[in-house]
C-alpha cells in the first residue's frame, strides 16, 4: 500500500497514513455483505427461539456501525453499517423452510456472492450464491416498507401452507451503508434448478399486450421467453393430473394471500429441463437461472457453470448420466430412455441414482420441482399437425392479425412424432407491487393507448388474479400415464 512522508512526532514511533484505501474487492459491499452476515448470524445462534412470535419481533432489527477508518483497512471500507431486519422472524421462516443457520451463513460468506447482470428495466442489482441456491436481490425503501407490511401475514401463510407455497421464499431482509450510501437487500431461495440444466424459460404474467421477448433478449442463447412467445410456439407444461391438482390449488392459495394484500404485476416464472436432451450437453453448462424484476423476463444470467453443491456431489454428476452418444448431438437422444425420479433428500437421491433413475432432483434442494413426473416408458407419442392452427382469441386483442383471429405456427419440431419428458421449475416472483395511485394511473394510459382494459398487466388486484389463474390453467394439460 502506498504511504505518505508524513510521521507523527510521538518518540520512537513511525506512523504511516495511506494515500488512498484499497479493497482486496473490487466491491465494498461484497466485504461488508459477508462481514455482517457472519457476525448477525453468530450473534443471533446465542439467542434461544422463543416459543412464539410476538407483533414487536415484526418491528425488530439489529445494527451495528463500525466507525474506525483503519479497522480491518486490507478487507473492509473505513466506515459502514449493517442492519438486519426482523432477526427472529427471518430465523423462524428460515427454520420452517429447512434452511439450517449454519448452513446459511456458510452458503452466503464462504466464498464471496457472484454478481449478475441487471435484467430488467428496475435498475435492481443481483448476486447469486456460489452453489446457487441463494439470489440477493437489491429493493428500494419503498419495497422494503411493503415486506415489513405484508411480513405478518406472509408468515401466517407459510405457516398455513405448511411451506408448500409457490411464492418467494424470503430468508433475510438487510440495510448496507457505505459511505454514507444505504442500499437494501433481500435474500430468497433460487426458483430454477440448481441440480439440473435450464432448456427453455418463460415469464408469465397473463397479459397479452406487450408481453413479448424483445429482439435483443432472443439473441441469447437461453432468452427469458414471455406470454406471447409461449401462445406462439403453441407450447404447454405437460404434467401429470397430482401434479395439476397441486400446482393449480397452490397457486390459488397464493394468488389469494396476494390479492388480500392489494398486490398485483406478478409473474410465473418457469423452468423447463428437457429429459431428452442429451446429458453430454448439460455438463460443461448447468445455467442457474432465477431473477425477479418488475416488468420485465430477461434474467440476464450467462451460460455459467453449476458448482456442485456441497455434500451431493455423487448424486448429481452429469458424467454419469448413461448416454448412447459418443459426440454431443443437438437432437433429443430420445434411445436414452431416461426415468426422471424426485427424492425428498440428498441420501434419497443418491439411492435413485445408484437405482438407474436419472435425472434425480433433490427436492431439498430444488425446492420449486414440480412434485409428480410422469414415467417416460409410459408415455404416449405426441402427434401435432404441421400445419398453422388457429386459434380464437378476443376481436379486441392487440395481436390479432385479423379481427377475431391469431395463427399459432407450431414449432420446427412439432410435426414430428416425439415423447415428452420434462421437469418444471416454477415460482412467483415480483410479488412486491402494491395496486396504488401510481398503477391506478398506468391503468387509466395503458386503457386508453391500447383500447382494452382487460389485457394489459396493470389492473386491480382481484382482476389480476382471476385472470393469472385461468391463464396458467390453460397452459397446462394433462399426461395420461
Amino acid at each position: 500500500m502506498a504511504t505518505s512522508s508524513r510521521f507523527s512526532k510521538g518518540k520512537g514511533h513511525r506512523v504511516y497514513y495511506p494515500k488512498k484505501r484499497v479493497y482486496r474487492t473490487n466491491d465494498p459491499f461484497i466485504s461488508v455483505f459477508t462481514w455482517g452476515i457472519t457476525y448477525s448470524c453468530t450473534q443471533l445462534m446465542t439467542v434461544q427461539q422463543p416459543p412464539m412470535l410476538l407483533d414487536q419481533d415484526f418491528r425488530a432489527f439489529s445494527k451495528i456501525q463500525i466507525e474506525n477508518k483503519y479497522y480491518n483497512k486490507e478487507n473492509l471500507p473505513g466506515h459502514f453499517k449493517f442492519k438486519e431486519y426482523c432477526p427472529l422472524v427471518f430465523r423462524n421462516i428460515r427454520e420452517r423452510f429447512g434452511v439450517d443457520e449454519i448452513e446459511y451463513m456458510n452458503t452466503l460468506t464462504s466464498l464471496p456472492p457472484v454478481p449478475l447482470t441487471s435484467p430488467g428495466r428496475s435498475g435492481a442489482n443481483f448476486y447469486r450464491t456460489h452453489d446457487g441456491r441463494f439470489i440477493l436481490k437489491s429493493h428500494t425503501s419503498d419495497e422494503i416498507a411493503l415486506v415489513h407490511q405484508i411480513l405478518p401475514n406472509y408468515h401466517l401463510h407459510i405457516v398455513a401452507c405448511e411451506c408448500k407455497t409457490l411464492l418467494p421464499h424470503y430468508l433475510g431482509m438487510y440495510r448496507i451503508t457505505v459511505d454514507n450510501r444505504e442500499s437494501y437487500w433481500l435474500v430468497m431461495r433460487n426458483i430454477f434448478s440448481v441440480q439440473l440444466a435450464t432448456h427453455r424459460k418463460y415469464d408469465l404474467k397473463g397479459s397479452t399486450v406487450d408481453r413479448v421477448a424483445s429482439p435483443k433478449e432472443r439473441l441469447k442463447t437461453n432468452p427469458t421467453l414471455k406470454d406471447l412467445d409461449f401462445l406462439s410456439d403453441y407450447d404447454k407444461l405437460n404434467v401429470s393430473k397430482e401434479a395439476k391438482v397441486y400446482l393449480l390449488s397452490t397457486l390459488k392459495e397464493d394468488v389469494n394471500f396476494l390479492a388480500s394484500q392489494n398486490l398485483m404485476d406478478y409473474s410465473m416464472l418457469i423452468g423447463v429441463h428437457d429429459c431428452l436432451q442429451d446429458p453430454e450437453l448439460d455438463e460443461e453448462v448447468l445455467p442457474l437461472d432465477v431473477v425477479e424484476d418488475n416488468s420485465s423476463g430477461d434474467d440476464g444470467l450467462g451460460p455459467e457453470a453449476n458448482p456442485p453443491v456441497p455434500g451431493t456431489e455423487a448424486s448429481f454428476l452429469p458424467s454419469q448420466l448413461p448416454s448412447t452418444a459418443e459426440e454431443p448431438d443437438v437432437t433429443p437422444a430420445t434411445n436414452l430412455k431416461p426415468k426422471p425420479f424426485i427424492a425428498d433428500n440428498s441420501k434419497d437421491a443418491e439411492v435413485a441414482e445408484n437405482e438407474g433413475f436419472w435425472p434425480v432432483v433433490d427436492k431439498s434442494i430444488d425446492v420449486y420441482c414440480l412434485p409428480y413426473v410422469p414415467d417416460i416408458s409410459t408415455l404416449k407419442l405426441i402427434e401435432t399437425s404441421p400445419e398453422p392452427v388457429t386459434k380464437s382469441i378476443p376481436s379486441n386483442d392487440p395481436i390479432a392479425t385479423t379481427p377475431g383471429d391469431y395463427d399459432v405456427i407450431p414449432k420446427e419440431s412439432a410435426s414430428l412424432q416425439q415423447p415428452t419428458a420434462e421437469l418444471y421449475f416454477m415460482g412467483l416472483v415480483d410479488i412486491l407491487t402494491n395496486y396504488g395511485t401510481k398503477k391506478k394511473t398506468a391503468h387509466a394510459a395503458k386503457t386508453v393507448k391500447h383500447k382494452t382494459s382487460t389485457q394489459i398487466s396493470t389492473v386491480n388486484s382481484e382482476q389480476y388474479a382471476r385472470r393469472f389463474i385461468e391463464f396458467i390453467d390453460k397452459c397446462i394439460t394433462v399426461t395420461d400415464v
